[in-house]
C-alpha cells in the first residue's frame, strides 16, 4: 500500500522499513513503532523530498549509531560478533564466574578517561558519531571519514593530573604540617584549542588533456589559419615548405 502511494520520481525505491523508538514503562524497556521511515534507494544519490498521499516529506541522510561491543566495549562491532575474551566493566580483565574486580576507580578502556566505556562524553564516542555522520552525508567509506576525525590523544599532563594520591600523608609521616601556601593548588590543565573544523570534502578533478592553438601563416596571404591539431600544423608546414622552395628555384626559359 505504501509503494503504490509513494512519488519518488526518478529515484528507484529499493527497501522501506519503520524504525522503533525506545520507551520506558514502569521500569521496562520496549520498542514501540515510531514515526520515522527508512527508505533505501538505488544509487549514491538522495532525493531531496519525496510525495506521499499528495503530501510534500522532507528526506535526510539516515545516520547509523555507533557500534559498541559490551563484551570488549571496543567500537566498530557487536557483542554477537566479538572475537575477544569478555572482559569486566571496570577494570577490563577477563570477566570469568570468580572474578573478583577491587578497582575502585573508574577508567575507559577506548580514551583513558575517567568514566564507563559507554558513557555518551567519551571523546571516542563522539568521534565515531562523526564518522558515522560523514560517512552518511558525503558517502563516504569508514577508512576515508576516519582520516577525516583524527583519534583523540590524551597528554601526559591531563594522565598524571592525579597521580600524586601517595603524598598526601607525607606530613605526618615527617612530622611537619604543610598548608596551602607552601604548596597552592596548581591551575586546571584542560584544553582550551577550538574544536577543529572539517570543510566539505571535494573530490579532485580528473585530468584531462588540452590541446594548444597554433597560427599558420600562409605565404602569400594575409590570412592566418588556425590549428588546433597538431597534425595538421605539421601537414600545413610541410605544404609551406614546398611552396616556399619553389619560389625561390630559378626559372629557365
Amino acid at each position: 500500500m505504501f509503494m503504490d502511494n509513494v512519488d519518488t520520481g526518478s529515484y528507484k525505491i529499493l527497501n522501506i522499513r519503520r524504525l522503533n523508538r525506545r520507551s520506558l514503562m514502569d521500569g521496562k524497556v520496549s520498542y514501540v513503532p515510531s514515526r520515522t521511515i527508512k527508505i533505501d534507494f538505488s544509487g549514491q544519490d538522495l532525493p531531496a523530498f519525496i510525495y506521499l498521499w499528495y503530501t510534500k516529506l522532507k528526506c535526510e541522510p539516515y545516520m547509523q549509531r555507533p557500534m559498541q561491543c559490551f563484551s570488549c566495549y571496543k567500537f566498530g562491532h557487536i557483542t554477537k560478533n566479538c572475537r575477544s575474551v569478555k572482559l569486566c566493566k571496570s577494570c577490563f580483565q577477563p570477566s570469568g564466574d570468580e572474578h573478583q574486580c577491587d578497582t575502585t576507580t573508574i577508567k575507559c578502556i577506548n580514551c583513558k578517561g575517567n568514566h564507563n566505556a559507554n558513557s555518551k562524553s567519551c571523546p571516542e564516542f563522539e568521534r565515531q558519531k562523526r564518522i558515522k555522520e560523514l560517512m552518511s552525508t558525503r558517502n563516504l567509506c569508514f577508512p576515508e571519514a576516519s582520516q577525516l576525525v583524527p583519534p583523540v590523544h590524551v597528554t601526559l599532563a591531563i594522565r598524571t593530573r592525579n597521580a600524586f594520591s601517595a603524598l598526601e600523608n607525607l606530613g605526618e609521616e615527617m612530622g611537619t604540617t604543610y598548608n596551602s601556601q607552601d604548596f597552592p593548588a596548581l591551575k586546571s590543565n584542560k584544553n582550551t584549542t577550538p574544536a577543529r573544523t572539517i570543510d566539505k570534502y571535494v573530490p579532485p578533478p580528473l585530468a584531462s588533456r588540452t590541446t594548444k592553438r597554433k597560427t599558420v601563416f600562409n605565404p602569400g596571404t594575409h590570412n592566418r589559419q588556425i590549428c588546433s591539431s597538431p597534425t595538421c600544423f605539421k601537414d600545413n608546414q610541410a605544404e609551406n615548405c614546398v611552396q616556399s622552395r619553389r619560389c625561390h628555384e630559378p626559372s629557365f626559359q
